[in-house]
């Protein structure tokens, strides 16, 4: 039983809700898939597919079967035969997943594989870099990352923001009222970056371990406090209904701060 076979009645009456048919194989794989998106959250690691698979058939055996074959179309979608090869990934890239996750407080599996977890984070990554978010590791991205690496700066500040959201400055507004001392110009650098992560540590459960960057653990507190004061009601992944609830709260402290 897998997500293109919905055979549990109780499934059948939010099926029917949904507008889809139960006995129609292409509506009944639609309804399958949603549920197993919602289980996932929004993340493709190892834990959060093994566990989606456990929630999904109520077996933990089902979750580590999932798992194998997650795997094993990573391998066939990087066009490696994987009837003769063993399941290992590109060392290099591992190297670059262990940076991005110890880092850059992403979190992805470190698996040599270079998946869709792997090439958001590369995005995120490269905006930060200021070079072409493409999620493609190549030469120019390279070039910034040693630079990186080296001076602990970003080699160019870019105008944009992680967030998404076309203007920044209310959340900037915020970070000068937690040591920004910076302009309010709707450049997102490293100074607004630190006085915003410290109003997320003091106000809203984001950990003293994590860095000042835009990852996963972030986006977790920024949902709390669009949760607790501007009304979101949805998962701790960033989409549109969250960014429409930041730039909400943006919006407003922008204008009162």
């Amino acid at each position: 039983v897998g997500p293109a076979q919905i055979t549990w009645p109780a499934f059948f009456d939010e099926m029917e809700k949904a507008g889809l048919k139960p006995w129609v194989p292409l509506d009944n794989m639609k309804y399958g898939f949603r549920l197993m998106v919602d289980y996932l959250g929004g993340k493709t690691t190892d834990a959060a597919i093994r566990n989606a698979g456990k929630r999904y058939n109520g077996n933990a055996s089902y979750g580590d079967d999932l798992l194998v074959k997650v795997k094993e179309w990573r391998q066939r979608l990087a066009g490696r035969n994987v009837s003769s090869a063993p399941a290992q990934g590109d060392e290099r890239m591992a190297s670059r997943q262990r940076f991005l996750r110890h880092d850059r407080g992403e979190d992805i599996t470190v698996d040599g594989w270079d998946g869709p977890e792997t090439q958001a984070a590369v995005k995120r990554y490269q905006t930060f870099l200021g070079v072409t978010a493409d999620g493609i590791w190549g030469d120019a991205t390279e070039a910034a990352h040693l630079v990186f690496k080296q001076t602990g700066k970003s080699p160019k500040v870019s105008s944009s923001n992680p967030f998404g959201i076309v203007n920044v400055e209310g959340l900037q507004k915020i970070a000068a009222l937690y040591g920004y001392t910076g302009r309010i110009d709707n450049i997102w650098g490293s100074g607004s970056a630190a006085g915003f992560a410290k109003f997320l540590r003091g106000n809203h459960g984001y950990p003293a371990n994590q860095n000042d960057v835009l990852g996963p653990v972030m986006w977790a507190a920024i949902a709390r406090w669009l949760r607790g004061r501007w009304g979101y009601v949805g998962n701790d992944v960033p989409g549109p209904v969250m960014r429409a609830a930041l730039t909400k709260a943006n919006d407003a402290n922008k204008r009162e701060l």
